[in-house]
């Protein structure tokens, strides 16, 4: 797992390079190349001729699907499904996994699955909560060992921002001058509501399950679209 993680995170490198070679208007195809030649040796390497994940574990497979490995994401998606029931539907994932687990299962309609393995793995962030407590720590089962004010968890926030609240910037537009707006609705949670302070201003969104249907509001500022 640590090689393919660290095997992904080299095709991270080369898609970000493209992608600051394009923002500069300069021409980026070495790069592009360099990157569809990494993602067709690492599916090579790591997709069987199933179409599914080598290494059939929560982070392999979730971050096969967010770097797009592979040419057969039902597959891919599947095997994540069934490696999540396998765990029991307890998250196995590092703080790595966490970056990415999280947004894909949003990404292909299974937002409420990532809102269940939030809420329901022990020891985990319900564990936390179980406490009392409103901070990040550096253990799960840490209450007497550990920082208490502990940013190695802190991936899954981005989702509370992308997908609970579906608040999201377009790469193609950056700075917020484009936001697409795609939150997930999780009836048991019924509510949910906050907002992000960008460079456009501050961007409020809520939505709430109401008399059998889901209500959205936003708010943004002038200058965003």
């Amino acid at each position: 797992l640590k090689e393919l993680i660290a095997k992904l995170y080299l095709l991270k490198a080369y898609d970000i390079t493209a992608f600051a070679h394009k923002i500069a208007k300069r021409t980026p195809s070495d790069w592009e190349k360099k990157a569809a030649d990494w993602r067709e040796t690492l599916s090579e390497k790591y997709i069987g001729e199933n179409g599914e994940c080598t290494i059939a574990m929560q982070t392999a497979v979730a971050m096969l699907l967010a770097f797009r490995i592979g040419n057969d994401r039902t597959a891919l998606e599947n095997q994540l499904f069934s490696v999540i029931k396998r765990d029991n539907y307890q998250l196995r994932a590092g703080m790595v996994g966490f970056q990415y687990i999280y947004h894909v299962l949003s990404d292909i309609g299974r937002g409420d699955l990532a809102y269940r393995l939030l809420t329901e793995t022990e020891p985990g962030y319900k564990t936390w909560c179980s406490y009392g407590e409103t901070t990040l720590w550096e253990e799960w089962d840490g209450e007497d060992r550990g920082s208490h004010n502990h940013h190695m968890y802190s991936g899954v926030i981005s989702w509370f921002f992308r997908s609970l609240l579906g608040i999201a910037p377009l790469e193609n537009a950056p700075a917020f001058e484009k936001i697409e707006l795609k939150p997930i609705f999780i009836e048991s949670l019924q509510y949910a509501k906050g907002c992000m302070h960008t460079v456009r201003g501050k961007i409020e969104a809520n939505w709430i399950f109401r008399d059998g249907k889901f209500v959205y509001s936003v708010t943004i500022p002038k200058g965003v679209c």
